[in-house]
């Protein structure tokens, strides 16, 4: 089992008096979860939005966070494909991985916001010709030889990049998974499995993993080498009743910042948030589809989830909803000192059991 940090990059005035500001918390709460225990930091790509993910380039965040760590794996949750050369985006990356001795996870989508696509001028109907087309050309720019490519929205001649991923053929690659269509080719390709999982019900978490293990095995790969990565929304206090009315608070101010902003007509979660997510709502994510609880209620939430969906690592965003520097630290220290070596012990006992 392991453990990730996960920056959405929200910026709240109200609790960040600058950019700048809540870059700089981000930055030391991804080196304070170095020394709890977590073994990754990742972040996600956004664009066009006041506050919600003030990370338009995470290469240069990742960047940032290679020179405050040393052990860290650095993720991408996702890099949004369609929205920037190929080319750029495998080199961008390669300098990641170059710069932080090997430790870039490399997570890939197509984005399903709105006015992402609009402020790009890329129509979203073409999002997965586009998403797919530019997959290729990574893949071809990492193997280290000069290629031509001739495609439907790039076309190279001749080229071949100067620096490459220290990690060969390249990094761990995550595919973020929705529908049945995003699993079975994450399955066809052999990367792992990404989900946001207070997006869905547990009912059709179930499912939708269920068909990704069952593709993952029709491909005829082995079910142990399956990595499933879950992104939760993480609050922990040693007070049960604290843990549930602070989290519900975050809950809320985080939806209520998502909506207010237009999504994609096609992705069915974001029109159900714009619809509006009342109390009942809130109360039934942080109950069955979030982190947020006591240290001993989250490790059993943990435990239930691992093995009932496969989840191999969560990434626990914790940096959310309006949620004060402090209580990130709370939160991370926490999981570091209650959640964590739980686990890891587990770990521990189960590899001396089988050397025995």
């Amino acid at each position: 089992m392991r453990f990730g940090a996960f920056f959405i990059c929200e910026y709240y005035p109200q609790v960040h008096h600058s950019q700048r500001e809540l870059y700089e918390a981000i930055l030391t709460q991804t080196e304070f979860a170095e020394q709890c225990g977590f073994d990754s930091a990742w972040v996600a790509e956004h664009h066009f939005h006041p506050q919600y993910g003030i990370c338009p380039s995470p290469p240069v965040m990742l960047s940032a966070m290679a020179q405050r760590t040393r052990r860290l794996r650095l993720g991408v949750a996702v890099s949004l494909l369609p929205f920037r050369s190929p080319i750029e985006t495998a080199e961008q990356y390669a300098m990641v991985d170059v710069l932080s001795n090997g430790r870039l996870v490399f997570g890939i989508g197509r984005g399903y916001i709105k006015h992402e696509y609009a402020g790009l001028n890329l129509p979203y109907e073409e999002s997965r010709d586009r998403f797919l087309e530019a997959l290729e050309i990574v893949g071809k720019a990492w193997q280290g030889e000069t290629f031509s490519h001739e495609g439907k929205y790039h076309q190279y001649q001749d080229v071949a990049l100067n620096l490459l991923p220290v990690q060969r053929p390249g990094p761990p690659t995550y595919l973020a998974a929705l529908s049945p269509e995003s699993f079975d080719l994450a399955a066809r390709l052999g990367y792992g499995f990404m989900v946001v999982a207070h997006t869905l019900p547990l009912d059709e978490l179930r499912r939708a993993v269920a068909h990704g293990r069952q593709a993952w095995s029709q491909a005829g790969r082995s079910l142990s080498e399956l990595e499933c990565v879950a992104a939760y929304h993480t609050y922990l206090n040693d007070s049960s009743d604290r843990a549930r009315v602070r989290g519900e608070e975050m809950l809320s101010t985080y939806y209520e910042l998502v909506r207010s902003f237009e999504p994609s007509s096609k992705h069915e979660y974001m029109a159900q948030i714009r619809a509006g997510y009342g109390t009942a709502k809130v109360e039934e994510v942080r109950r069955n589809r979030s982190l947020i609880g006591s240290p001993d209620e989250i490790i059993e939430r943990i435990e239930f989830l691992s093995k009932e969906f496969g989840i191999t690592q969560f990434l626990c965003i914790c940096n959310t909803g309006a949620m004060t520097n402090e209580e990130t630290i709370e939160t991370l220290r926490l999981m570091g000192e209650r959640v964590i070596p739980h686990f890891a012990g587990k770990a521990a006992n189960r590899a001396a059991a089988s050397s025995r």
